[in-house]
């Protein structure tokens, strides 16, 4: 139905990550936003959209608007601290990230971001502690251990990191 902006989010959405056509992807993100305005995912699925193509600037505007529309969500809080990491504002990602995770301390998605902005900005230390402590949890337990592969690297623990990876190589074969 081309009077939704549901529909053209979701098809914008299919173009970028499904089939690559980016072109595509913007035209219909931009005709649901014309359609609804309002349309919170819309907002946050075209600001991840244009982080990933750089567009920083443009992309922070997107993803504030989603969490204007609707600033008890997770999933936008989330994509708030993803945005800036993607801008390399890894201190605000950081902060951001830290309020998704006070909505809710189980969010994956957000933790995951958290992590890799704890280590981009210098903090791996941190991001280690914290993914030992998530360890003890049950779920995700690959994802978690190869994350922690990574922040062990950055940390100057190759041994660490490379026993890790040899864990889950040999879980996955």
């Amino acid at each position: 139905d081309d009077t939704l902006a549901e529909a053209h989010t979701s098809l914008a959405y299919a173009r970028w990550l499904g089939d690559l056509d980016w072109s595509t992807a913007e035209r219909e993100f931009k005709r649901a936003l014309e359609l609804k305005s309002s349309y919170v995912p819309a907002h946050q699925w075209y600001a991840e959209y244009l982080a990933a193509l750089g567009r920083h600037d443009d992309a922070l505007v997107e993803i504030k608007r989603a969490q204007q529309l609707d600033p008890l969500s997770v999933p936008v809080n989330r994509a708030v601290g993803w945005v800036l990491y993607f801008g390399r504002h890894y201190d605000q990602s950081v902060e951001e990230l830290q309020k998704a995770l006070a909505m809710d301390a189980e969010f994956l998605g957000a933790r995951l971001v958290l992590w890799w902005a704890q280590v981009a900005k210098g903090a791996a230390k941190e991001a280690i502690a914290d993914i030992r402590k998530e360890l003890e949890h049950p779920g995700s337990g690959t994802v978690k251990k190869l994350m922690l592969a990574y922040a062990c690297a950055a940390a100057g623990k190759k041994e660490e990191a490379t026993g890790l990876i040899w864990e889950v190589d040999a879980k996955l074969v």
